[in-house]
């Protein structure tokens, strides 16, 4: 292909990422697409760095319609790491823009320090163990030195269920944490850290991203289980007991124990991910400041069926 051709088209594509970073930032209040484009022939590199891997999806698609038909367009981007450490004092409440919107998360002090990626009008975006970056309105606690994720306390499932278990009747909350009020994802992540001291991702589309399986779960407890179902969230999730399964229900707000039977009913698609997938999660992250560091990508497209990851953070 003609130099010229491929320089027009790499023209367009660093223009339509120039626009979505401004879309983006007056969308959350801040964001950083610092990245290149290398070609070669019949395919482009995008290199660089982004600010959260949720970036990754709108990088690639911008470049691929700036393409030329019939080439390939190549993930090489990094995931900013390395920014101040800072405690948490209290419990906090942290949203998908600087302005505030949908809450993404709850925070307390015993979740561990937050990284500050960078801040507007006094409004910070921090990013947490798990690898959520979401903005917090609130002052920050002094410096800390960065975290370092344990090694899984304990390989029980059982142990895993229990925690799960211990939130039962607590009211459903998209966005929620803690016992105050919690939505299906947020009963996985507190349930691993509790049980089995493993850091999660935050949503249900990163959970499954961690390399959920087609099916129905094995024999045995632990497992987590996705469902697609008019009843409940788009792609909702759970954690697999004998003949159970522990949810945040949408449909009767509130955590409960449903006879598998009951949780399976009316499922377009049912997907799993075993129980061990989440210890070597674990395992691969010890040391490490959080799960990103251990190679984990938040903000996967599923390309296979309808549903959508919802952007969140910047």
């Amino acid at each position: 292909m003609a130099a010229n051709v491929v320089n027009s088209w790499l023209a367009e594509a660093r223009e339509a990422l120039r626009r979505l970073e401004d879309s983006l930032a007056q969308r959350h209040g801040l964001c950083r697409i610092e990245v290149s484009l290398v070609p070669t022939e019949g395919a482009v590199t995008v290199g660089g760095h982004v600010l959260v891997d949720r970036l990754r999806a709108p990088v690639l698609a911008a470049v691929r319609r700036a393409a030329p038909d019939g080439w390939t367009v190549l993930d090489g981007m990094e995931v900013v790491q390395g920014g101040p450490w800072y405690a948490l004092e209290t419990a906090r409440v942290v949203y998908a823009s600087a302005s505030g919107g949908a809450v993404v998360t709850v925070l307390h002090p015993e979740d561990g320090p937050v990284e500050r990626l960078g801040g507007v009008a006094g409004v910070s975006l921090v990013r947490d163990r798990c690898g959520t970056a979401a903005w917090l309105r609130e002052p920050l606690g002094a410096p800390v030195e960065a975290p370092r994720l344990p090694r899984p306390s304990s390989r029980d499932p059982a142990a895993f269920l229990d925690a799960a278990r211990s939130f039962e009747g607590t009211a459903y909350r998209l966005g929620g944490t803690d016992h105050d009020a919690i939505d299906c994802s947020g009963v996985v992540q507190r349930a691993a850290w509790g049980a089995l001291r493993v850091a999660l991702p935050r949503n249900t589309g990163d959970l499954w991203g961690l390399g959920a399986q087609p099916g129905k779960p094995p024999a045995g407890r632990g497992h987590l289980v996705f469902v697609w179902t008019r009843g409940e969230s788009l792609r909702h999730v759970g954690i697999v007991g004998e003949d159970m399964v522990v949810h945040a229900s949408l449909s009767r707000r509130a955590v409960v124990s449903d006879p598998a039977q009951r949780f399976y009913a009316h499922a377009a698609r049912i997907d799993h991910l075993p129980f061990e997938a989440i210890l070597a999660l674990g395992e691969r992250a010890a040391g490490k400041p959080n799960i990103l560091a251990a190679g984990v990508v938040l903000g996967r497209v599923e390309s296979t069926a309808s549903a959508t990851v919802a952007d969140s953070g910047a």
